[in-house]
Parts: structure tokens; sequence; C-alpha cells
């Protein structure tokens, strides 16, 4: 839906279970979305088009965040 490359949000939804399972703190959750970001737009780094990648990502992440969210909301309901 968002044209994300499926092993790469496979990838941070593996990671992002992980940070929720082992109760992370605000660091090392702060480190992992430093790390991610970077990796996710090293190849724009330096390039006029940069920005536009940068945006991209975050209009990815909140739809991503949002999808998350509603799931967990469906999820609880049914408890």
């Amino acid at each position: 839906m968002c044209e994300c490359d499926d092993v790469i949000v496979h990838q941070v939804e593996v990671e992002v279970k992980k940070i929720f399972q082992h109760h992370y703190g605000l660091e090392q959750w702060a480190g992992w979305i430093d790390e991610i970001t970077t990796h996710l737009l090293q190849e724009h780094i330096g390039s006029p088009d940069f920005a536009r990648a940068a945006r991209q990502l975050i209009l990815k992440w909140t739809f991503y965040r949002s999808a998350l969210s509603f799931q967990n909301q469906l999820f609880l309901t049914h408890l």
C-alpha cells in the first residue's frame, strides 16, 4: 500500500516488537530510531532528493504506526 519493500517492513516490524517485548527505555528507543532512519535514508544523504525521501519515510512510518495502533485496538476489544 505504501510501496515499501516487504523485507524492510517485516524487519522493522520484528525490531519494534522486540523493543516492546524487552521494555526498552527511551534512550534505546531513540537510538533504534536513529539507526533505522539513517539506514533507510542512507542512499539519499547529500542528494537533492533527501528532503523528499525523508518526507516519504515520515509518511510511511505514520501509516504503519496507525495501522499497528488500529490492529492493537481491535485485539484489545476482543479480550
